[in-house]
């Protein structure tokens, strides 16, 4: 439905834990991964902050900066112009500039893309992961792992840049089958926020004169 929708999923895996990728290739990988799940549970809220840009044919055309908050399958994504809120039930995408929202029907196939807990739970269902080789950058030791998916996606490959002292995800690149590359940096990620559900809900009453256009 959304562009953003479909890469979410790699800004709230950038939390993983490079325990995550350090297991990968032994027999103790799917326990592993069944315990990181459980820790994503621990969380009652999510917020991710990055910075996004977009390379075509080796040069930078786009450059954005957006904001994830994420709680159970609700969700509240900010990048520029647009927001997008959902409640488990709707999505609303407001441009903000033009004053108009959509709204759409959740559909239940999306929660996997913006699911941290699925993801690490059925990951080696989904992709199959390689180590690549270890760099430095800007003063520190980063671990580079690919994934490439099993099923047929818009994308080859997702390529992840792992901070070896801090055992952390510092930047996902992906791969598209276009020739861009779509490239996040972690900035920021704060848990355990206190939200309530009606934050993700879009509040029509606050934005005077908005167009509503309900595609349910």
């Amino acid at each position: 439905m959304f562009k953003y929708l479909k890469i979410t999923v790699f800004i709230l895996i950038s939390w993983v834990q490079i325990p995550l990728f350090a297991q990968l290739n032994n027999d103790n990988a799917k326990e592993d991964l069944t315990v990181l799940a459980q820790k994503y549970k621990t969380f009652n809220s999510l917020k991710i902050n990055y910075a996004f840009c977009v390379e075509e044919e080796g040069k930078i055309t786009s450059i954005q900066r957006g904001e994830l908050i994420f709680k159970g399958n609700r969700y509240k994504l900010t990048v520029d112009n647009q927001e997008i809120y959902c409640d488990g039930t709707n999505i609303w995408s407001y441009l903000k500039k033009e004053n108009e929202v959509s709204i759409y029907l959740y559909e239940e196939g999306e929660e996997d893309l913006i699911n941290p807990v699925k993801i690490l739970s059925n990951w080696d269902k989904n992709y199959n992961a390689k180590f690549i080789r270890e760099e430095f950058s800007d003063g520190r030791k980063l671990k580079i792992i690919d994934l490439t998916p099993i099923r047929r996606k818009s994308y080859y490959k997702i390529r992840f840049f792992v901070d070896m002292a801090k055992k952390e995800v510092v930047k996902i690149y992906i791969y598209e089958k276009d020739n861009s590359t779509l490239q996040y940096t972690i900035e920021k990620f704060t848990t355990n926020m206190n939200l309530s559900d009606s934050f993700f809900i879009f509040n029509t009453s606050a934005h005077k004169g908005v167009q509503v256009n309900d595609m349910r």
